[in-house]
């Protein structure tokens, strides 16, 4: 129970940047009174995470402090793109002065997710990094406060961020503090808001996957590798997910599980070879196919029916299945245009398995055995 509600706390402080936050009544829109800029640059006290974060910054910043919340969306809009631009370290500056001063966790929370965008935007240096680190080993701060310097990198989804997470989640011996890092390094494959994957951030994890038999970290890594899709995390999966040796039995389920998040374009090649290598129904042509219906674009839909067509009868049930599956277009266009007069099967079975699928896909009656 008591993991749940620091989670639960933490989603709150994460999440409030849609809500809005309160700013104090300078024009630097809150910036503790110590930041100050030099040859342009912020300068604050050094290494803030080795000293409670309460004494970051001069009593006399706290001043009162005025609604934000009641402000027009694109006013607050335009301070949080403002923060958003300046320095990582006076950014984190400022998160920590909004909970250490103000004692205003939507603030901070507003703040936490202006720094997660930042961290895509500017490299952290070496420094603020480690004192990012020791911040969250403090025991000093508030257990909410360093779960949210986790949630940080993890809304990043950057190569440092997913460091800084699996480094978390091996050193950290607080089990609330390792739940939220394991939980943030599967959330960090999923889309960035540009719409793309970035499959640099797969190669931590993949090194991670190949040394680590830490059950939980294995069951996070691969969900994060399979989402990211990038070729070479996907062939670490499919080869622990097709080993069948009863001693490698956990990474085994892992990696299935994992290959359930593939959605990326990235991963159609290796699904794809795996596909024809092999000649009907079996487990390995069953995890490919499942996977280039998930993907489910122009290509993963040509590879499928291109080898259903040279397929043996044995893979009749799995083309039903495949159909049944189907939530793109792209992929369902495919199906249809399979059955046209100028196709052929090898298998007239398969032929038939996708007519009647198709049939009673739009029926809306599940097919799936």
């Amino acid at each position: 129970m008591k993991r749940h509600r620091w989670v639960g706390v933490l989603g709150v402080a994460i999440l409030a940047g849609s809500i809005g936050f309160v700013v104090l009544r300078r024009s630097n829109h809150g910036l503790p009174e110590e930041s100050h800029q030099s040859n342009g640059a912020t300068s604050v006290a050094r290494s803030p995470s080795l000293q409670p974060a309460a004494s970051v910054t001069s009593p006399a910043a706290a001043e009162k402090a005025i609604g934000f919340r009641t402000l027009p969306v694109l006013e607050r809009s335009a301070i949080l793109s403002d923060i958003r631009k300046r320095p990582l370290r006076e950014i984190f500056v400022l998160w920590q002065h909004a909970g250490a001063i103000e004692k205003d966790i939507m603030k901070q929370g507003a703040i936490a997710t202006a720094m997660a965008h930042a961290l895509r935007e500017q490299s952290p240096s070496p420094d603020l990094l480690d004192d990012m680190w020791h911040y969250t080993l403090d025991p000093r701060n508030s257990l909410r406060e360093r779960g949210g310097v986790l949630g940080m990198f993890g809304g990043a989804k950057t190569v440092e961020g997913m460091e800084f997470l699996l480094k978390a989640s091996n050193d950290l011996t607080d089990p609330h503090l390792r739940r939220i890092a394991l939980d943030q390094i599967a959330a960090s494959g999923d889309l960035r808001a540009d719409g793309s994957y970035h499959e640099e951030r797969s190669l931590p994890a993949e090194n991670i996957w190949q040394s680590s038999a830490d059950p939980d970290l294995l069951s996070r890594t691969a969900i994060v590798i399979a989402k990211i899709g990038s070729p070479s995390g996907i062939n670490l999966l499919l080869k622990s997910a097709l080993d069948d040796n009863p001693a490698n039995s956990d990474r085994r389920r892992n990696a299935l599980n994992g290959l359930e998040q593939v959605y990326s374009r990235n991963a159609t090649p290796p699904a794809v070879a795996l596909l024809t290598q092999q000649a009907g129904m079996n487990g390995a042509s069953e995890l490919a196919t499942k996977m280039l219906v998930n993907i489910g674009d122009e290509s993963a839909a040509k590879a499928l029916i291109s080898w259903f067509q040279e397929a043996d009868a044995s893979a009749a049930g799995l083309a039903a299945n495949a159909v049944t599956g189907t939530r793109t277009p792209a992929l369902l266009a495919a199906w249809k245009a399979s059955l046209g007069s100028d196709k052929t099967f090898r298998s007239e079975e398969i032929r038939v398995a996708i007519r009647d699928a198709l049939e009673r896909y739009y029926q809306g009656i599940s097919i799936e055995k």
